[in-house]
């Protein structure tokens, strides 16, 4: 039997486990927030969501009694933990399980010895019991229970036979899965791939499944391997967030099993990119531009000879369509760029120009001086260039933004239009949002357009230093959206709020011209 009958052997159960994501040490947790998170994960049809703790504190217990019953395609699981030191039928803990709702509780409990006499400080016979009398007495409230085998490749490192005894436990208690746990994020695939199919073999008629977190690297292989092995549950979270150094990555285990592996994950994979980056807004943690899938470098080409090598063959440098996951491919202009990336850039935006005429070469020579990284940038390039006009506006000198906490920032815009020079001041929430609203007021009365630019993104990193004697370069990116479209504008400079100011100039100049040019045709239609 090969890799993919085994695995094709059962149905994949997958488990988004939001209670995980929500420990990562940037997320702000919410009832709001955890709402919209799990509503995202139904609509794009996983069907197990792992949702919080109710009990442990406000938000999940309130969130947990908001939920009730909105669910319509998923399953909400309430998570918990054994009980110490008291009866099942006493344990507050319990009781918070079950007055949540669910059908579905996930259990955690102890499962390497070291742990157990160093944490929770108990003899290995009493964890046994207390695993035992809380799953029994939560099957006998008709719950189905997943139980969380808290340590477990640690634990089986440590004394196999005690982490079977664990095992023991739960399945004489009624557990309907065991989730074994690589909670540390320490074990290799082989490992992984050894244990799993010792446990599969040793409790045949038990349904296993894996639950791993990414400290080593490898949560999304061991994840593959545990597959493989045979556990037929997998626990990951969207974007990979989560304590540490997160859960695994959902997003790039799906279409990794599905593509690579040639497993159906039964998910329309197509919306794979604008789900995760939805719950990435939702908690304000953004995906990494080179993610695998979903990032938006996943499918971006610089060098020349790769563009020119991926225009002949999309094949050449990527072994799926961008599309395939709802992500869209980019060419990145610099000067590294060859003719074909002045070919493919001409034709997205809209130009055709031989490359026997003289003004291809005298692009492709500019482009050489230029990093054309936005698609704003891009488009004025060649605007100004091949159509010779000037922008609709520019932003002058005086233009900044005073910050002196703890008043709001305030901005100071001034523009020159047709010749004539305006003034605007806004406060807002922040310098960008400042500069943002400023602008809108200053281009309104000449440019009505801006009232519907939206500013989706803004993000700054800092570039490498170079000369110790000059200043460090920042690279802002600001993302609009404009009619439908959204766009992105990039610009670097040693002035961050300086080349935010830039970034935005750029953007609202490429968003007034798209508008005239699609006004006048349709008065010429």
């Amino acid at each position: 039997m090969n890799k993919a009958e085994r695995l094709n052997k059962f149905m994949i159960e997958i488990v988004d486990v939001v209670r995980d994501g929500a420990q990562d040490p940037r997320f702000r947790s919410s009832v709001e927030r955890k709402t919209e998170m799990v509503l995202a994960s139904e609509e794009f049809g996983i069907e197990l969501i792992e949702g919080g703790w109710p009990g442990a504190n406000a938000i999940d217990t309130e969130f947990f009694r908001q939920m009730r019953g909105v669910l319509r395609d998923s399953q909400l699981i309430a998570f918990g933990m054994t009980i110490k030191g008291t009866r099942a039928d006493k344990d507050a803990g319990l009781r918070s399980l079950l007055e949540s709702g669910t059908d579905i509780i996930t259990l955690v409990g102890k499962t390497w010895r070291q742990n157990v006499e160093r944490t929770l400080r108990i003899p290995w016979q009493e964890n046994l019991d207390n695993i035992f009398e809380s799953i029994k007495f939560l099957r006998g409230q008709r719950r189905e229970v997943f139980f969380d085998a808290e340590h477990w490749f640690d634990g089986r490192k440590q004394n196999k036979e005690h982490a079977f005894e664990v095992l023991e436990a739960a399945i004489a208690g009624g557990a309907n899965r065991l989730v074994l746990c690589d909670t540390r994020g320490a074990s290799s695939d082989r490992f992984i791939y050894e244990a799993v199919t010792d446990a599969v073999a040793r409790f045949p008629d038990a349904k296993f499944g894996i639950h791993a977190h990414g400290d080593g690297g490898l949560a999304e292989i061991n994840t593959i391997r545990a597959l493989e092995a045979g556990v037929v549950q997998v626990q990951g979270t969207v974007n990979g967030i989560g304590e540490r150094t997160g859960n695994m990555n959902l997003c790039t285990f799906l279409p990794t099993l599905q593509f690579i592996y040639g497993i159906e994950t039964g998910l329309d994979l197509t919306r794979l990119t604008p789900f995760a980056r939805a719950v990435a807004d939702i908690c304000g943690i953004p995906i990494h531009p080179d993610a695998p899938y979903v990032g938006e470098n996943a499918f971006a080409h610089k060098a020349g000879l790769h563009a020119s090598g991926q225009k002949r063959d999309e094949s050449s440098y990527q072994f799926i369509r961008p599309e395939d996951v709802g992500n869209k491919q980019i060419y990145i202009f610099s000067e590294q760029s060859g003719s074909t990336n002045l070919e493919i850039m001409l034709e997205k935006h809209g130009y055709a120009l031989s490359r026997k005429n003289p003004k291809f070469r005298s692009l492709l020579e500019k482009m050489e001086t230029s990093l054309l990284i936005g698609d704003t940038q891009q488009f004025l390039f060649l605007y100004e260039h091949l159509e010779g006009k000037q922008r609709p506006f520019s932003v002058l000198e005086g233009t900044g933004v005073e910050d002196f906490s703890p008043l709001p920032p305030k901005a100071r815009v001034k523009v020159r239009i047709n010749g004539d020079q305006y003034f605007e001041e806004a406060v807002g929430v922040g310098p960008i949002n400042a500069i943002d609203i400023a602008l809108k007021k200053v281009l309104l009365t000449n440019c009505p357009e801006v009232s519907d630019i939206e500013l989706l993104d803004y993000s700054s990193v800092g570039l490498l230093e170079g000369n110790p004697n000059t200043a460090s370069e920042v690279e802002v990116c600001v993302k609009v959206r404009f009619n439908g479209e959204e766009v992105t504008s990039v610009v670097r400079g040693t002035n961050q709020n300086r080349v935010g100011v830039d970034a935005l100039e750029d953007a609202y100049n490429y968003c007034i011209i798209k508008h005239r040019r699609r006004t006048r045709e349709k008065v010429l239609s």
